[in-house]
């Protein structure tokens, strides 16, 4: 948590869970969308999943990060599990991916690298450029958590925003302008 005298207040988190989501959602996207260059990961499934995913998909992420608002840590990964099986008309191929991804996630390319992807220095010059550019005082404490992503989530619409939440990825990261993500906090 980065906070001073400004009362601002930044939590980095990189939830397992968001993260799962963007793996199936570049699955389902390989299989659906005829990209160039696949997206991370290409595992090739024709079908399994639900008729309605996109939707599904939406209904999940907001349920999810509903859950992350209301710091509903107990039941998070047990339902947030069954949320995403709902994306899949097969049991085999949610638990395929489930596998597939925590392997991922646990070793160095994973969680490790994407939290260190978002250094300190990184995450003091935001700071900085949000107490500047939103004129934070002293008088009001702001609280921000911020969920770091492998990806861009392409399912969501980019207007969607979340009070005191801010879902970053990597190519967020690296972008010039990265406070004006923070605009509808402030």
């Amino acid at each position: 948590m980065y906070k001073d005298k400004y009362n601002l207040h930044l939590e980095i988190q990189t939830p397992f869970e968001l993260n799962f989501l963007i793996y199936i959602q570049n699955c389902y996207l390989n299989n659906t969308v005829n990209y160039e260059l696949p997206k991370f990961p290409y595992i090739p499934i024709e079908n399994g999943y639900h008729e309605k995913f996109k939707t599904r998909f939406n209904a999940v992420w907001d349920e999810i990060l509903l859950k992350y608002n209301r710091q509903d840590k107990t039941t998070i990964n047990e339902n947030s599990q069954l949320l995403a099986q709902s994306l899949f008309t097969k049991q085999e191929v949610f638990n395929y991916l489930y596998q597939s991804f925590s392997a991922w996630w646990k070793g160095l390319a994973g969680q490790m690298a994407i939290q260190n992807f978002f250094s300190n220095e990184k995450i003091n010059k935001l700071y900085a450029n949000m107490l500047e550019t939103y004129q934070v005082d002293g008088n009001d404490s702001k609280y921000i958590t911020i969920y770091l992503i492998y990806d861009n989530c392409q399912l969501l619409s980019p207007e969607k925003k979340y009070e005191d939440q801010v879902v970053l990825s990597l190519e967020d990261i690296m972008r010039k302008n990265l406070v004006g993500k923070f605009k509808h906090q402030f």
